[in-house]
């Protein structure tokens, strides 16, 4: 639990606008599995991602929301779960893929105190770029050292 309390001052990230995020969202204990939630950075999202949206009502949208703005920035996070002395990372962040606002996973991690190196296995909920991005970089993928 000592690991759990040193995560509580999460050192900041800047956002692609230049707003201040947190590296690690929170963290929470399911059975004997510690999960901390980590920030890749933030991704804006424009009426063209939606569906069958007009842009009109995605501005609508973000207006409801009290959002002042054209985009609404989405976090990009991980999960870390840790039990009995492993480390599993849940998806992998987008390492350079995306975008200055985003592949700032590692650098996270490395701010609270985790060793991306110390990742024992990791698991992608799905292949999109936002999940796979560090571990697709081959010659950068920070997370080297997880077996599978």
């Amino acid at each position: 639990m000592a690991a759990a309390a040193a995560r509580l001052s999460a050192a900041p990230v800047l956002a692609l606008d230049g707003s201040i995020g947190l590296a690690r969202a929170r963290y929470f204990n399911l059975g004997d599995v510690m999960v901390t939630a980590l920030s890749d950075g933030f991704l804006p999202i424009g009426p063209e991602l939606m569906n069958s949206m007009s842009e009109a009502d995605f501005g609508t949208l973000l207006r409801a929301a009290y959002i002042d703005s054209t985009t609404h920035r989405t976090g990009v996070n991980a999960l870390l779960m840790e039990t009995d002395g492993r480390r599993v990372l849940v998806d992998a962040g987008t390492g350079t893929a995306m975008g200055p606002g985003l592949g700032h996973l590692a650098r996270n991690m490395t701010a609270l105190g985790i060793d991306p190196q110390s990742i024992g296995t990791v698991v992608a909920t799905d292949l999109h770029p936002d999940h796979i991005g560090w571990i697709a970089a081959v010659a950068s993928n920070p997370f080297g050292a997880a077996g599978g």
